[in-house]
């Protein structure tokens, strides 16, 4: 359906698709320039981080299409849909552009010897099982959740309702637990503690991001707000 609403000319399609394009591009970039600051292509560590990378990209283009087709085209023209909270988009768009630049501010840390330590084999063991949890809740949250939008937006046309099993019967926000995850795990893995400080940054943004996004649902989803009464955490069990 998205591939004939590009052929009809859709102009909504067509700005989602380039959006996604150049977001491509700017990463491939960054990633290129993080190899060439390292000074070694066969820096395997980053290889693990792209290769993360390219499996939920994969998963977004192969399975999710699939599994949930209308969701599928809402990730992938939400940022410009007119509902999107006006906040949303310069958040999405800083978090983006912030966490792009993880690899290649470890890459010239390694460079320059700038971090006090290294951190130990277990830590960066633990790293590379963050990344995979990562992808263990982004496909759970997308397999249980077909409301699961890019974007903060309340889907009426959709029907949107709350979702309450799956990881969404622990906390209210696994996708996000799942990205924090993923964050944090990437300069661990480069051994990289200036990445990781900088990591931070990105990681609070996404705190930020889920405190506004509760605020908005327990406003304008119905049932929301019950829903918060049953499952108290928004983003770490037992802690917030």
């Amino acid at each position: 359906e998205t591939q004939q609403a590009m052929k009809r000319g859709d102009p909504r399609e067509a700005k989602a698709v380039a959006s996604v394009a150049v977001g491509v591009v700017f990463i491939c970039c960054t990633v290129a320039c993080a190899f060439y600051a390292r000074g070694n292509i066969w820096w395997w560590p980053m290889w693990l981080v792209v290769a993360n990378a390219g499996f939920y990209s994969i998963m977004h283009l192969v399975w999710l299409p699939h599994r949930h087709p209308d969701l599928f085209r809402e990730r992938l023209h939400s940022l410009a849909d007119p509902s999107t909270v006006w906040w949303d988009r310069p958040l999405v768009a800083v978090f983006f552009f912030l966490a792009t630049f993880i690899p290649l501010v470890a890459a010239v840390d390694l460079a320059h010897h700038w971090s006090p330590f290294s951190f130990p084999t277990v830590a960066r063991a633990a790293a590379m099982l963050g990344g995979a949890a990562f992808q263990v809740l982004a496909i759970w949250t997308l397999h249980i959740n077909a409301f699961a939008s890019s974007c903060v937006r309340i889907q009426r046309e959709r029907g949107q309702t709350v979702i309450i099993n799956g990881p969404y019967a622990h906390v209210r926000h696994p996708f996000y637990l799942g990205m924090i995850l993923g964050t944090l795990s990437v300069p661990v893995l480069l051994d990289s503690v200036v990445a990781l400080c900088y990591s931070v940054l990105c990681v609070g943004l996404l705190v930020w991001r889920t405190a506004l996004e509760d605020e908005v649902l327990k406003r304008d989803l119905q049932g929301y707000r019950a829903y918060t009464t049953r499952v108290v955490f928004r983003l770490v069990p037992w802690v917030w």
